[in-house]
């Protein structure tokens, strides 16, 4: 997986988190966009801290599969993220609240950036408290057989991505799709859900590994 395309699903699935929280009341009936905008921006601040184990699948605009990866992930806001592959190789990308930290284990290379420049053109600028950037987003709810699902479509033609939707089951974020600007469509399924559980600050520091080489664009 690229280093580009790596930081760019980041910022997508860090933007979404930071738009809904990992519950929500599903609803007896849909909601307009309006009703939908006032909930997702009264339960903006509902997620302290999340963990989940994830499968990916990445499929282009054929529909062909392309990559195939599982690991886990956790999250703590307002600005601290892990998102941790373990197979088919083993890649991390980590936020501390200033960098975010690309880690190839197999190319023993890390790449460093600040968080702000990557993440800019991404819904995590609501990591801030921003609540105003939802006025960028067209939201929708329906029900399903399923569930609960929440599609958010960026209202600017020049966001990195067509839609995000996240499908809730039982009141909690079971998976998401995020589709960019080529059609390529990135599935994410979470199972073993904790909400708001009690996470060590070292799962968000990173330290260079001995050996390890060091790409360093912050300085």
């Amino acid at each position: 997986m690229s280093f580009r395309f790596s930081i760019r699903l980041a910022g997508l699935i860090l933007g979404a988190f930071c738009l809904l929280p990992a519950s929500l009341p599903v609803s007896a009936e849909l909601l307009g966009e309006e009703d939908s905008r006032a909930r997702v921006s009264e339960y903006l601040q509902a997620l302290g801290s999340y963990s989940a184990r994830f499968s990916q699948t990445v499929t282009d605009s054929d529909g062909k599969v392309r990559e195939q990866s599982t690991g886990r992930f956790w999250l703590a806001r307002p600005d601290r993220f892990r998102w941790q592959y373990e197979s088919p190789w083993p890649q991390l990308i980590l936020t501390d609240g200033e960098r975010i930290w690309l880690y190839d284990e197999d190319l023993e290379q890390v790449t460093v950036r600040f968080m702000d420049d990557l993440l800019a053109r991404t819904p995590a600028g609501l990591l801030a408290g921003n609540t105003q950037m939802l006025d960028d987003y067209r939201i929708s709810e329906r029900e399903t057989d399923e569930g609960l699902e929440v599609k958010l479509t960026p209202l600017a033609g020049r966001a990195e991505f067509t839609y995000i939707e996240l499908h809730f089951v039982n009141e909690r974020l079971a998976g998401m799709r995020l589709e960019d600007q080529l059609g390529q469509l990135t599935s994410i399924e979470f199972s073993a859900v904790e909400l708001n559980p009690t996470l060590e600050e070292d799962l968000f520091r990173f330290t260079v590994p001995v050996g390890v080489d060091v790409v360093d664009e912050t300085a």
